[in-house]
């Protein structure tokens, strides 16, 4: 059997795709894995194409020789990132337009009307589910998350919307090939800004773990939480069975200088995570050093 590893942007040219041997692969096909078998060198006539972003499997036959399977495996896509309302307008415009052709949500917080603006300009292929929740004049949410148009969005909700001192959590349940995925994209309350525990925080953990704990499926929970790791309140999740990726992958910080420069009193490291349970798959997980915003993007690959 031979596996290949594909990204979303070369999804529409399989239907037609015929594979005589390994070499073809990599000149016609931009791979990002290739494993082989016992079978490399012959000719596949007839694949199956398994996606985890939505689409039907389908088949392309080849008339007069014999079938070999090939498997195609497509990683779904994920980015959260505090946008920072879209302040630093040409770096996060260079950023979307960077990773759009190849992901498949996009999960933004402080999305005001500025960044609302730009993302529906450079998203267009993608359907928006925004919510807007107000705690004080220093502790609104206004978040956005981006589902790709050719994805199958099942439903969609906000949680959080009525709890006193949380912020604001969306909710996307997207279908796959396999799977149900149950994503979150979560703005935590910004107060009080030292981001330890206090009641409202815990509350506002237990709130989503009670939410997610009836789903069915992947569950992915991530964004700006406002949380030191040594919190309680972030600490809840890994408790319950969730993976902390920021812990698993060492990540060093999801902050940049734009903060620090603000706040050098006070300088925090950390803010943002991302939370998974145990039936998702990680392929990669990155958190890159840019100044986008004075956060930095959370960049999650799965299979």
């Amino acid at each position: 059997m031979i596996s290949v590893l594909v990204p979303g942007p070369t999804r529409s040219a399989l239907a037609s795709c015929f594979i005589p041997n390994p070499d073809a692969i990599v000149s016609t096909i931009p791979t990002v894995g290739f494993a082989t078998g016992p079978e490399i060198g012959l000719p596949i006539h007839e694949f199956t194409v398994i996606a985890l972003c939505g689409s039907a499997p389908f088949h392309a036959p080849a008339a007069g020789r014999t079938k070999l399977p090939a498997i195609i495996i497509f990683p779904m896509k994920v980015i959260f990132l505090n946008t920072c309302n879209g302040k630093i307008r040409e770096g996060i415009a260079a950023f979307i337009k960077q990773q759009a052709p190849d992901t498949d949500v996009f999960c933004f917080q402080e999305v005001y009307q500025e960044m609302q603006t730009l993302s529906g300009e450079l998203l267009r292929n993608y359907r928006m589910i925004s919510g807007y929740k107000k705690v004080a004049e220093d502790n609104d949410f206004p978040q956005a998350t981006y589902v790709r148009s050719d994805l199958e969005l099942l439903s969609s909700e906000f949680v959080l919307e009525n709890q006193p001192g949380a912020g604001l959590a969306v909710y996307t349940q997207i279908n796959t090939q396999n799977t149900t995925i149950h994503l979150c994209n979560l703005h935590g309350t910004a107060r009080p800004g030292d981001k330890l525990d206090t009641p409202q925080r815990i509350n506002q953990s237990q709130e989503l773990l009670d939410f997610f704990a009836e789903k069915k499926g992947m569950k992915i929970i991530g964004g700006d939480f406002n949380l030191r790791p040594e919190t309680k309140s972030a600490q809840m999740f890994e408790e319950n069975g969730y993976r902390s990726l920021i812990k698993d992958f060492r990540i060093r910080t999801t902050r940049n200088r734009l903060i620090w420069e603000l706040y050098p009193e006070n300088k925090q490291y950390f803010s943002d995570f991302v939370f998974v349970s145990p039936e998702v798959n990680v392929r990669e997980f990155s958190v890159p050093t840019n100044e986008i915003s004075d956060h930095l993007p959370l960049v999650l690959k799965v299979e």
